[in-house]
């Protein structure tokens, strides 16, 4: 998810757990304790690499970074803290002492167990068993940016705020926010299955029998569904609002078999493998031109497509091609690519008359 929500989840559990003996310094460490996994993508790595893929949300948000990482920086933030007590002339007792240290250990090793849970709940998902495996895990349960979600716990930490860190009035408003910002991505994930249920109901898909198809969150909200569906000689994007359904306006996108018959050979490089493991369902191997007249192999991840440009995938894995006497070839490594869409006034109108089953030009 995007780094405010993050920063918000890790203030509302910081808080939760520490607030009682901590104060107002509980939230503001789990805000920053929270945004350390996302450091990866600092990782220096070439611009258009591959690996940037398996990177992102690797070995930070893994199921072992929490209690190893979160363990190291609990411990030190205790010392931390002990220590400027202590130069304030109110060192702490033993006791006293060992559950401060407790409580900022448990503070850090949720705070960044639950930022991973955050991004699990993601269609991008993250790799939950990293390093002993590169598979990536998620569900579609809400986009990586959700206003309401954030403001849920934003909430929560308002009227804390307000009642004053450390009461205990103040924790059960931020363990209330959790609670309700739980409840809302189990309802949101309950969308994906609401909009399974509706592309077998919908009039266009019933004619073309689908049974190789995907459902993916869209920006903003849980209410509108990507659907994606394969058949033999196409693929069909549409649409679906769970708040008010209506018939999927489908848009088709013809197969490429000079694309596919390449795509064994795009898989089989290095750059495939990775891209083979990261791109979990529906991807869309199609040909580009590109500036200078050369041809491109892209394979984009139908998970991450909208419409206008980036109908055919947001982002995936470019190759380029060259003529031989068999054809097209694979000629050099693969590069990520990405492929924005048009964002304006216009387009962002247009989504939220989609969530709610409105009509639109766009959706």
């Amino acid at each position: 998810m995007d780094p405010v929500t993050h920063m918000t989840l890790g203030a509302a559990v910081g808080h939760f757990v520490g607030g009682r003996r901590l104060g107002w310094v509980a939230p503001v460490a789990g805000a920053a304790i929270a945004i350390l996994p996302d450091l990866d993508v600092f990782w220096p790595l070439p611009e258009r690499a591959v690996e940037f893929y398996t990177v992102h949300r690797g070995l930070t948000h893994s199921l072992f970074f929490a209690p190893v990482i979160g363990g190291l920086i609990g411990y030190g933030a205790s010392r931390i803290h002990r220590a400027v007590r202590a130069r304030r002339g109110r060192a702490l007792a033993d006791d006293d002492a060992r559950s401060v240290t407790k409580t900022w250990v448990v503070l850090a090793i949720l705070v960044l167990f639950t930022h991973v849970l955050n991004d699990f709940s993601t269609v991008y998902g993250t790799q939950l068993f990293t390093p002993f495996s590169d598979r990536q895990f998620g569900l579609p349960a809400v986009p990586v940016i959700d206003p309401v979600y954030t403001l849920i716990m934003l909430a929560g930490l308002f009227i804390a705020w307000r009642r004053g860190w450390s009461r205990p009035q103040a924790r059960g408003m931020t363990l209330g926010a959790l609670v309700l910002s739980t409840g809302y991505l189990l309802l949101a994930l309950a969308q994906n299955e609401r909009a399974r249920d509706l592309v077998f109901a919908d009039p266009g898909a019933q004619e073309r029998i689908v049974t190789d198809y995907e459902v993916t969150t869209t920006m903003f909200s849980p209410w509108l569904r990507r659907i994606v569906t394969r058949e033999s000689d196409s693929l069909h994007v549409g649409y679906v609002s769970t708040l008010n359904p209506r018939a999927i306006n489908w848009t088709r996108i013809a197969r490429e078999p000079r694309a596919e018959a390449l795509v064994d050979a795009a898989l089989a490089t290095p750059e495939g493998a990775i891209y083979r493991r990261f791109a979990r369902g529906l991807i869309h191997p199609h040909i580009v031109e590109g500036a200078q007249g050369d041809l491109y192999l892209r394979i984009g991840d139908m998970r991450y497509a909208s419409p206008g440009a980036a109908l055919r995938g947001m982002w995936g894995v470019e190759w380029p091609l060259s003529e031989s006497a068999d054809g097209l070839v694979i000629a050099g490594e693969g590069l990520r690519f990405m492929q924005r869409s048009e964002a304006n006034a216009h387009v962002l109108r247009a989504l939220f008359q989609a969530k709610a089953g409105q009509a639109n030009d766009v959706f």
